[in-house]
């Protein structure tokens, strides 16, 4: 698993930056911390490339390095980079980029980079498109209704046009939290579990299992394939995890997620893989989740021409 974790100067964005590098810590995971200026690399008066920066010259660098600088305390407090940095030598990269290296007490790197360009397009070009096992993290600063989509919202436009799996960091202790997967066995749901198979060692000890009954006007829409559910609470609690599966029944999935989940949850989804146009239409769950909920969100993605999961995978049915 490689682990990107992006900052944007919000205060939400340390949350998502500690959680980030909690799981990279635990997992031994490839960890690099982004953040982005707008225009071009040109337009920003260098660094001292190639010489030791030392730590009371920080706040001096040009003012993404400076927010970069500023991740560094996170970072050892978490434990993922050396107990104390001293100085930094900077690089300047072949792309329109900035970066330095810490080290792990592992023996590997940390990489802080500065990238320059429009923020979506930017970010979305630093993973590998039909590489499954990437993570970006960032943080949501909560609900903002159509607010949220008239700017542009960078986690609603990762989560709508990207093709990484992301975790969207929206309290504290994130990656601690409840963990809810929500099931019902469709395709979607098939393309969280893997995924949430190769972090539960690094994440808190309750991963509970969730379904949802649609129903409206008396009709049954959607079954939440209650045998799944419960399949899938065994192979977790087989894992040590404590978990129990939870059947909930209301008219709207997204609202039954997000009364369960409340605030001290992180929700664990798979992404229709739907186009854009066919979202906006007929409206995406995981979207709902996202602009309206409260709790922390991993939503799970294929890369294009990756396969759905066959009906018996792991030892759990998915139909």
């Amino acid at each position: 698993m490689k682990i990107l974790i992006h900052l944007d100067g919000s205060p939400l964005c340390w949350q998502a930056l500690r959680a980030g590098a909690t799981l990279a810590r635990r997992g031994g995971f490839p960890l690099t911390v982004m953040t982005i200026r707008p225009g071009t690399l040109a337009e920003e008066a260098p660094p001292p490339f190639g010489a030791e920066v030392p730590r009371e010259d920080w706040d001096r660098l040009p003012p993404g390095l400076v927010l970069l600088t500023h991740a560094i305390p996170f970072l050892e407090d978490c434990g993922v980079v050396n107990e104390r940095v001293t100085a930094l030598r900077l690089r300047e990269g072949e792309e329109d980029c900035w970066f330095f290296h810490l080290g792990r007490p592992d023996g590997g790197t940390v990489v802080l980079r500065v990238d320059f360009g429009p923020l979506l397009s930017t970010l979305l070009e630093r993973f590998d498109p039909h590489d499954p096992e990437q993570l970006l993290v960032l943080s949501d600063p909560g609900r903002r209704g159509l607010h949220r989509l008239l700017t542009g919202n960078l986690a609603h436009r990762v989560a709508l046009r990207g093709y990484v799996s992301v975790l969207v960091v929206k309290g504290v202790a994130a990656v601690d939290q409840r963990v809810i997967l929500c099931l019902d066995g469709s395709p979607a749901s098939r393309r969280a579990w893997p995924f949430l198979e190769a972090l539960l060692p690094v994440l808190g000890p309750r991963v509970d299992v969730l379904g949802v009954r649609v129903v409206r006007g008396g009709r049954l829409l959607q079954d939440p394939c209650e045998p799944c559910a419960r399949q899938a609470r065994d192979r977790l609690r087989a894992t040590g995890k404590t978990s129990d599966a939870i059947i909930r029944q209301g008219p709207e999935a997204g609202q039954a997620i997000r009364e369960e989940a409340g605030a001290g949850a992180l929700v664990v989804m798979g992404d229709s893989s739907r186009g854009d146009l066919e979202r906006l239409w007929a409206g995406s769950v995981p979207l709902d989740v996202l602009e309206q909920g409260h709790a922390s969100l991993l939503l799970v993605k294929m890369p294009p021409g990756a396969g759905a999961s066959p009906p018996v995978q792991d030892g759990i049915r998915w139909d």
